[in-house]
Parts: C-alpha cells; structure tokens; sequence
C-alpha cells in the first residue's frame, strides 16, 4: 500500500526542488516514487501539433504514447486527486505517492512557506530537508509499508 503526502505551498517556494530530493533520497533507499501536480491553471503537458495532441484535438478521450524509453497516457478531462491516485496504483505498484499541490483533506501534507494551513498538515518545511525525511519515515513507519520495518 502506497503511503500518499501532500505538498503545498507559494509559486516559488520549493515544492518542486523538495520533491526532486525526497524523489533521490527515497529511491536510493530502493523505494518506488509516483508523482502528482496538481495546478489551478488551465494546461497541458503535451506539445502542440504533436500526433497526440492532434488525437485528442479531434475528440479522443484517452491517448498513449510508447517509445523505447517511456509511455505516457493522457486522458482528455480533469480527474479527481483520489481517481487519479488509483490510476497510479493500478498502473505501477508504488511505495510513495508525492502530490504537489495536494488539498484533499485526508492527505498527509507539507506546507512549505506561509501558505494558509490546510486540514492534515503535518509540518512546516523551514529549509531541513532531514527533518521532511524523518517525517515521511514515520508515516512509512506508521503505515507498515515495505520499506517502514513495521512488518
């Protein structure tokens, strides 16, 4: 079972540099990371003119793209934060599941900067990343997760 924690906080105030090194530390500790962004803006993570973006211009609902080194599957509508966690987990089996911009309140969450507290912040981020270590270290502990020497 994935553990899931949230991040939020200002444009600008680190939730992507965090994340990119909990993403390192975590792997290098054999830990499998799935990622989520979410954003308030109206966008797309696909070029304009490529064969995709033109499948899904004319009305397809889902596409994917496969190469030899990746496969990306975008589906043409906005998804809940929880239909796409499952998303994630039927697709690849995950021990972490980092969510930039999480504000589901059930989610276990990290407020960078002086952002408004949102339900279930579990700490404040003032610039220790080990601190944010020892924290996600005790939710995998805390959730019996395969990496958390609870089992």
């Amino acid at each position: 079972m994935a553990s899931i924690i949230g991040f939020y906080g200002y444009s600008g105030s680190g939730k992507t540099t965090l994340i990119n090194h909990l993403i390192m530390h975590f792997r290098e500790r054999g830990l499998s990371i799935g990622v989520i962004k979410i954003s308030d803006k109206v966008g797309s993570v696909e070029e304009e003119g490529k064969d995709t973006a033109l499948f899904r211009q004319s009305g397809a609902m889902i596409t994917g793209f496969s190469s030899k080194s990746e496969t990306n599957i975008i589906v043409n509508h906005p998804k809940e934060t929880l239909q796409i966690i499952d998303d994630i987990k039927t697709i690849s089996a995950v021990d972490l599941i980092f969510i930039e911009g999480a504000r589901l309140e059930s989610i276990a969450k990290i407020r960078l900067g002086k952002k408004p507290l949102r339900a279930n912040t579990v700490m404040t981020y003032c610039g220790d990343i080990e601190e944010v270590i020892q924290g996600i270290e005790k939710i995998l502990q805390k959730n019996g997760d395969r990496h958390g020497n609870k089992n």
